[in-house]
């Protein structure tokens, strides 16, 4: 229907109209009829001129913040440069803004017009109150006449990225076993030095901090940047945070923010107590689990752009997690009820289970004998203030 008004009103209006004047000047001969004639032809060439030159000498780009916290202002805007001497009396921009971790995509109409020879700035409407990767996409840009007649399309390519960082809170971490402590100290002598009883767990682009002992030389002259080799723990005495990325049924944004915020937290609070330990999640678009190892709150820190692009998928069923580091303790984070021993192919870890819901009651909310730690988008850090796993 829209694009049968727009036809009328671009075409058929303008045709209707240099007939009405050609008509008027055919069977009234005035120089009234001459005058209206010539007008209309000079009027015709300068909207479709001005329409074309349009197209290249209009630039456009999104200009946004590479990272933000969350629930804070940002400046975000398109700006727009008109090198020509003519205004743009109506200017139509498309911006596309998808938040990778809800899977939201939302489309957003900007209306501006333009100066000659000027730059504007047009603000854009970012929702802020998620954490993750939002991505901006401006794939084309429609510049109208000043009579909205014509009007000419630019393709563009423009896009942008912005990290909303999460709001981290402290939990206090107690673990069951006190011989668990052992691993600090030796997961940051195997990131010193390595030990041939460790095997290969992964390979990950090298990061300052990392040990240089452990690039992989041959994998990085080939593919031209370095990569090192991510062993694992020689002692079994380790941590393993999981977050679930997949899930069966569909929740609330909050409830996926939620989730992701207490993954990075988690993580936070173990390393302020020097408990080094993997980070897991399984990456739907490569189809496999991927595995962080991280030693210090510098090191979480350099991650943090890699966490907020993880993305949750819904799913019939949720995969089997497979082969895990050597760990004697397991963090898992989700959304799902379901026996996630199971999923685990019953290996002999100690499983706190953090399962995030809608809503709760105050027994829901308390760790039960299974190891089920139950919290809520509202009461999130009152829920995890204290964690025994």
């Amino acid at each position: 229907m829209r694009k049968v008004s727009h036809l009328v009103r671009t075409t058929i209006k303008p045709i209707s109209w240099f007939l009405f004047v050609l008509l008027f000047y055919l069977f009234i001969d005035s120089y009234f009829s001459l005058f209206l004639l010539t007008i209309s032809f000079i009027i015709l060439f300068y909207l479709v001129f001005s329409t074309k030159m349009y197209r290249k000498n209009v630039q456009f780009d999104i200009v946004a913040p590479k990272m933000m916290n969350k629930n804070e202002r940002g400046e975000c805007y398109i700006e727009a440069k008109n090198h020509t001497i003519w205004p743009i009396s109506k200017v139509k921009c498309t911006v596309e803004i998808h938040h990778l971790l809800t899977g939201e995509v939302k489309k957003q109409d900007v209306f501006f017009s333009l100066n000659s020879k000027t730059t504007e700035r047009i603000y854009l409407q970012i929702e802020n109150q998620y954490c993750g990767t939002v991505k901006l996409c401006m794939e084309k840009a429609t510049c109208y006449d000043f009579l909205s007649v014509f009007s000419t399309t630019i393709d563009l390519k423009v896009n942008t990225s912005i990290c909303m960082l999460p709001e981290i809170f402290e939990i206090d971490m107690l673990l069951l076993e006190e011989k668990s402590t052992q691993m600090s100290t030796s997961m940051l002598a195997s990131n010193q030095a390595g030990a041939n009883s460790q095997e290969l767990i992964s390979i990950k682009e090298y990061i300052p901090g990392d040990n240089v002992k452990q690039i992989h030389w041959k994998l990085s002259s080939k593919l031209g940047d370095l990569y090192v080799k991510e062993l694992s723990n020689p002692v079994d005495e380790a941590i393993f945070v999981f977050l679930e990325t997949n899930i069966t049924t569909q929740v609330s944004l909050g409830v996926l923010d939620s989730l992701l915020e207490s993954f990075v937290s988690v993580s936070n609070s173990l390393l302020k107590r020097n408990y080094p330990h993997y980070l897991g999640w399984y990456d739907s678009s490569l189809s496999t689990m991927r595995v962080e190892a991280v030693s210090s709150v510098n090191h979480l820190m350099s991650l943090t752009e890699s966490l907020m692009q993880i993305e949750m998928k819904v799913q019939k069923e949720l995969p089997v997690l497979g082969t895990i580091p050597p760990c004697s303790h397991l963090v898992y984070i989700t959304t799902e009820m379901g026996d996630f021993k199971t999923k685990m192919k019953n290996q002999s870890i100690h499983v706190t289970m953090l399962h995030c819901q809608e809503s709760s009651t105050d027994q829901e909310k308390a760790v039960n004998k299974s190891g089920v730690v139950v919290f809520t988008p509202e009461g999130m850090k009152e829920d995890l203030h204290q964690l025994i796993i």
